[in-house]
């Protein structure tokens, strides 16, 4: 009864850990994170028909919305998605500028990071970790120089100032993605 309902199904998505016997490929959702798991999931969707965007565009929204959910109840203040599609935004621009694709675990991480890194300048006083420029190396001053441009939109929608401590932090996240 099971396997013939299941008959035309390729893939089925979990929220948990499933285990069974009908012959299909069952998939915790946050294995996405997992670079085996993905790939196994977009070889999947491949063989179905589905085009390389398409999939990129599911992962994404997939990535997105775990965001969304991860920070709901961490922020106080903030639209979870008001401040993910802003976060989402930031992590595209460093894509596109360094011509890199993070994975779906890097993403989330930044998006999560972006997105309390926001709140937190809009409810917090300033800090006083500072960074001086001087000793930064050519790349780290190439990368907040970049950071500065990006975060200029957030900054005038959000009436904060992005502190160079905070774009440090992000250069720890994502400095070996942005190495030339």
């Amino acid at each position: 009864m099971i396997k013939s309902f299941f008959s035309n199904t390729q893939l089925i998505m979990t929220t948990t850990d499933v285990a069974s016997d009908i012959g299909i490929e069952i998939m915790n959702v946050y294995n996405i994170f997992d670079k085996s798991a993905a790939l196994k999931i977009q070889t999947i969707l491949r063989n179905c028909g589905e085009s390389t965007h398409s999939i990129n565009e599911l992962v994404d929204r997939l990535v997105r919305f775990l965001s969304i959910e991860g920070i709901r109840g961490r922020l106080q203040i903030l639209n979870p998605d008001i401040v993910i599609q802003e976060s989402q935004r930031i992590v595209d621009h460093y894509e596109d500028f360094y011509s890199v694709k993070f994975s779906s675990r890097i993403k989330l991480n930044l998006y999560m990071h972006l997105s309390l890194m926001i709140e937190r300048m809009m409810t917090s006083r300033p800090s006083n970790n500072s960074i001086s420029r001087a000793t930064l190396t050519k790349q780290e001053q190439e990368f907040f120089a970049i950071s500065s441009g990006i975060f200029q939109p957030i900054e005038q929608k959000f009436n904060i100032q992005v502190q160079d401590y905070e774009i440090a932090l992000l250069y720890e996240l994502i400095k070996d993605f942005v190495l030339k």
